[in-house]
């Protein structure tokens, strides 16, 4: 994300995140800072540079969490409105977790069938979108923006057997020496990092949640 005086001033980023609550918030920006807050009485918006978005809803809220459906129509409209941000992926809710006082409800973009998640500094795969909803709102929001686009055919192996064989047994080992031999996630799918922040190609592979640690191993190379 670009942010600069211009973009800012000329409705470019507004255009896109506030829309018709543009009007009504004020800017806070320096050159030096990495981010750019939008704010009235009752929201705040925080746009970073690698493409992370921030809302609050800023007064205190004490209702009860509601209807999950109406909490959900809160979250797919906030959505929707920005939908243009992510290119040619598809938003997909993937986790529900109910709260006392709001639904927290994770999404994750899809390509091409399988979903891509985020990757946090400290190697945690998570869903790219969280938002925090009850039925009469939204309560916060946290949003890693990335656009994706669509590239030529690539060939690789999904073979089962390669990844156990000639990948897990020689660089991760530790994922069948455990004693438990749980997985709380093992699927094929796509993983960015906050600090792809654009024009890099992303691979799919396995992933792999053991409890303890989360793994991304990308697809081999398919010969022939």
């Amino acid at each position: 994300v670009v942010l600069s005086k211009d973009n800012i001033e000329n409705y470019n980023i507004q255009d896109s995140i506030l829309l018709q609550q543009k009007e009504s918030l004020s800017a806070q920006y320096s050159e030096n800072s990495d981010n750019v807050m939008f704010t009235d009485t009752e929201n705040l918006y925080r746009l970073y540079k690698d493409g992370v978005l921030e809302y609050k809803y800023i007064p205190a809220d004490t209702a009860q969490a509601g209807e999950a459906s109406a909490a959900f129509n809160h979250a797919i409209s906030f959505i929707e409105h920005r939908r243009s941000l992510v290119g040619e992926a598809d938003i997909v809710l993937t986790r529900v977790v109910p709260e006392k006082r709001y639904y927290l409800l994770e999404f994750s973009y899809r390509i091409n069938g399988a979903f891509a998640y985020y990757s946090d500094s400290e190697g945690r795969i998570s869903a790219p979108i969280e938002i925090k909803a009850n039925s009469e709102r939204i309560l916060e929001c946290r949003w890693i923006i990335r656009k994706f686009s669509s590239t030529g055919k690539q060939y690789h192996s999904e073979s089962f057997g390669d990844l156990l064989n000639k990948q897990i047994v020689v660089s991760y080992p530790e994922i069948i020496n455990r004693e438990t031999r749980y997985f709380s996630r093992l699927e094929q799918g796509y993983v960015f990092s906050i600090d792809d922040t654009g024009g890099e190609l992303l691979m799919p592979g396995w992933i792999i949640s053991t409890g303890e640690k989360d793994y991304f191993i990308p697809f081999l190379e398919k010969k022939g």
